[in-house]
């Protein structure tokens, strides 16, 4: 049976991690994070920070940035048989009922309560519970930014406020809501590094032990490429793998 290159342990990604270099809040300005460059030949490493990415770009270099905004995903409620649960919509499949990840897991059947609204699990899917809000999406989404807070990774211990997070936990040029989860390496662009880094195109997207049955996302991440962009993509990919050859060769 043929074994596909990329079928690795999960474990193999496992690494230590201490707190106090975990960064719970962004640096100020967001471009003076710090930045580590490899050099590929010589496998020389140097720390800088990441403004100082523009001394890495040419002029044939592409970035593509994530325009996806972060919505306020997770709720704090109640099962009507009693005991608290933890909700994070994913989003909308159909009208009024949603793909979401709870904690602790619900079965089919169970009512949730959220203020005066109840909801309703009506199936599970995999890691995800199909939830029947009752509600329009327009409503809903109103519903979660008036009880909802924004959906941080586990590993962040944020002090700040929900009003706060809900600015903070987004790249400068978020756009489109729609994501829970932040693209995190946005987090660093500032206005000035963007803009001073001319002709950059921009497009918007969104317990296994194998990484091939280890699903990463529990819904299909949606893109949004402009025709001009997607050209210039595949123009600097195609360079891109004639460089790797040479270097190879």
């Amino acid at each position: 049976m043929h074994r596909s290159v990329f079928d690795m342990k999960t474990s193999l990604f496992d690494y230590r991690l201490p707190k106090n270099l975990i960064a719970n809040s962004p640096a100020h300005p967001r471009d003076h994070s710090r930045l580590m460059i490899i050099d590929r030949k010589t496998g020389q490493i140097n720390h800088c920070r990441f403004f100082e990415i523009e001394n890495y770009l040419g002029p044939n270099d592409v970035l593509v940035l994530n325009k996806t905004k972060v919505f306020p995903a997770r709720i704090f409620a109640k099962k009507i048989t009693g005991g608290n649960i933890e909700i994070l919509f994913l989003e909308e499949i159909k009208p009024g009922i949603w793909t979401t990840l709870t904690h602790p897991g619900v079965k089919a059947g169970t009512n949730i309560a959220l203020n005066k609204f109840l909801f309703n699990a009506i199936g599970q899917e995999g890691v995800t519970a199909i939830i029947d809000t009752h509600l329009t999406k327009t409503v809903m989404m109103d519903v979660l930014r008036k009880y909802g807070h924004t959906p941080l990774p586990p590993y962040i211990d944020s002090k700040e406020k929900e009003s706060d997070l809900r600015k903070e936990y987004q790249t400068i040029y978020a756009k489109t809501i729609g994501s829970v989860a932040a693209p995190t390496a946005g987090f660093h662009f500032t206005k000035r590094l963007l803009t001073s880094h001319r002709g950059a195109d921009y497009s918007q997207t969104q317990g296994c032990k194998s990484s091939t049955s280890h699903s990463m996302l529990a819904w299909e991440p949606l893109f949004l490429l402009n025709p001009r962009l997607l050209k210039s993509t595949k123009c600097t990919r195609k360079n891109f793998l004639l460089t790797e050859k040479r270097l190879r060769d």
